[in-house]
């Protein structure tokens, strides 16, 4: 009688021992794979629904499709940027010429994609009350399905960046391995497997080489030193091998700096004149693109701010690093995968905040590591509610996680009233429908000068890029931003490839 009722209390005991926290984990994990499943559905049909069939007037999407182009017609290596995207739609335009339509679905299926391995990689790595809300609001949210119609390299870095994090959980964390206990007969493929799909994201995006390191310093702060060795010795291992491919084949040689790089280290990047920026000139830049990509973008994509605010506020940006600093204090020892994705987090923006201008402020330049960065403050915040002092508010916090669904969710379904016209005009037949007026005269004109002058003849665009696109293929020679210098000068310029005709945006002054 006395052992049943010390097993009646021990029972009692651990009633009284499960917090909110860990019934909200056990509702989600029993139903992981239907939210896997609705995640994936609206990824597709929210994607599809928001589908647009053109390509900006920005002109960096089309100009990605008149590398490829290059790439497989002319043999021409795509170095600019980085040059895995180009070539992954290179192959597909080598089959079936230049179809705008497929080249964009190729971005909506990166995408869905993405949700499968961010699932795969972080479903036991994250708490389940944490990570399904944020998969969910991953998979439904419109400023991530934007760049599923487009063809910037974005769709395809946030795909190669969790099947990443799927390999190298699955490499050292599963069943992490001792100094000790490493054999690298035994265990170099996953180093070279692990190497390969850092590279791969280094190829997609160059910025994509912080993932190595990041895993570098992880390795380094656990003193795992031959993790350390082998992971380098796994990416060098494929670096050196692309670079004997290039140097073979296209014959460039090292790392290839070019204008891209150049660009990054001007004071301003429009205007070679005003010189190369110092260190407190970098220091200005990371304080600003701070307030503008975390207190602006990150605020639009949980959807606590509208679409259209253009507000920064340094103050929001601080409470933000704040919240970044208190994860990584709370997740230092309680989840090591989370930890590796704030360090990854904090090497990836911040080279982002401290290499780019902050008149460039585009949210597509840090849109990849939003998943990311939700699921991680909010893990972290996770942990801090799970102390004695808070725990009594977790049901709060739950609430207010789920909350971000609704901003997120009339956020999509408002953008797909505002696009569904547009595509059905569209798929009629009619791709010129929803560009403003002058940007369809300025297309059609470029449509009709590629088919009333000779092949022969080149024609001159602003936008070359997009020009080569609509007019099927033609080629136009690129004056990117009105000439600053004498006629004679300009006009032996263009003499020098062969432009004859000039298209432009025609310039009216105002008369006062």
């Amino acid at each position: 009688m006395a052992k049943k009722t010390s097993k009646n209390k021990s029972i009692k005991d651990i009633t009284k021992s499960t917090d909110f926290f860990d019934k909200a984990d056990s509702f989600f994990s029993k139903r992981s794979t239907i939210w896997l499943v609705v995640s994936l559905a609206c990824t597709a049909l929210f994607g599809l629904l928001i589908f647009d069939m053109k390509v900006s007037v920005g002109g960096d999407d089309s100009a990605y499709i008149l590398r490829a182009f290059r790439f497989i017609k002319d043999g021409m290596f795509p170095a600019f940027q980085a040059p895995l995207y180009p070539i992954v739609m290179s192959l597909i335009i080598g089959v079936i010429g230049i179809k705008l339509t497929v080249l964009k679905m190729l971005s909506l299926m990166f995408l869905i994609v993405n949700i499968y391995f961010f699932y795969r990689a972080f479903k036991d790595s994250a708490p389940p009350s944490v990570f399904f809300p944020v998969l969910l609001l991953t998979g439904l949210n419109h400023f991530l399905l934007y760049y599923g119609s487009q063809t910037y390299s974005e769709a395809m870095f946030i795909a190669v960046q969790s099947i990443t994090f799927f390999v190298v959980f699955k490499s050292f964390f599963n069943k992490p391995l001792e100094d000790s206990e490493i054999d690298i007969r035994q265990h170099y493929k996953l180093f070279l497997v692990a190497g390969l799909w850092m590279f791969i994201m280094f190829l997609t995006r160059k910025i994509g080489g912080g993932f190595l390191l990041a895993l570098l310093g992880y390795f380094l702060l656990h003193k795992k030193w031959k993790h350390f060795l082998y992971s380098g010795i796994g990416f060098g291992a494929w670096f050196a091998l692309y670079m004997l491919v290039k140097l073979i084949f296209w014959g460039e040689k090292l790392l290839n700096v070019g204008a891209q790089e150049n660009r990054i280290l001007l004071k301003d990047p429009y205007n070679k004149s005003k010189g190369y920026e110092d260190l407190a000139g970098f220091f200005d830049r990371f304080i600003g693109n701070s307030q503008l990509y975390l207190s602006k973008h990150f605020l639009k994509f949980i959807g606590l701010k509208d679409e259209m605010s253009i507000t920064k506020s340094g103050l929001v940006a601080t409470l933000i690093y704040l919240v970044f600093a208190v994860s990584v204090v709370y997740v230092y020892r309680k989840n090591k995968q989370i930890l590796l994705t704030l360090i990854y987090l904090a090497i990836m923006l911040g080279l982002t905040f401290i290499l780019l201008a902050t008149k460039w402020d585009q949210g597509r330049l840090v849109i990849v590591y939003a998943p990311l960065a939700l699921l991680s403050l909010l893990t972290g915040l996770y942990y801090l509610f799970k102390t004695s002092f808070l725990k009594k508010f977790q049901a709060i916090f739950v609430v207010l996680v789920l909350c971000l669904f609704i901003p997120a969710f009339t956020g999509t379904t408002n953008k797909v009233k505002g696009k569904l016209m547009n595509l059905r005009h569209n798929l009629s037949g009619d791709m010129y429908h929803g560009y403003s007026p002058d940007w369809e005269n300025y297309l059609k004109m470029c449509v009709w000068a590629a088919e009333n002058v000779s092949e022969d003849v080149m024609i001159a665009a602003r936008k070359p890029s997009m020009a080569f696109i609509y007019s099927g293929g033609r080629r136009f020679h690129g004056i990117y931003r009105l000439p600053s210098q004498d006629p004679d000068t300009l006009f032996n310029k263009l003499k020098e490839n062969n432009v004859r005709y000039v298209i432009m945006a025609s310039l009216r002054r105002t008369q006062k």
